[in-house]
């Protein structure tokens, strides 16, 4: 569980808590080989907006095309390519 901790007393108006997954991968001698914690971002992003009580007021990066490419009458937006060599 990824969590902060005491937000509220520093002035937030609640804390927050994002469950996420982990996979370990173990040697046949049982030692831990690699480790990966995966957790919902832009769901623990958006609980420390409302924890910090200023919602929508965060920019947001769209992290996919479909959600660059969303209207939005409040912003303008470039979309680029990348493509190699990326120099």
């Amino acid at each position: 569980i990824f969590r902060s901790q005491d937000a509220v007393l520093c002035g937030a108006l609640s804390e927050c808590i994002m469950p996420g997954m982990l996979r370990a991968q173990f040697s046949q001698r049982n030692k831990l080989l690699s480790l990966e914690m995966v957790y919902d971002a832009m769901g623990f992003m958006q609980q420390l907006e409302r924890a910090s009580g200023t919602d929508n007021l965060a920019q947001v990066v769209p992290g996919s095309l479909e959600m660059a490419l969303a209207p939005n009458a409040h912003e303008a937006r470039v979309i680029t390519l990348a493509k190699s060599p990326f120099l």
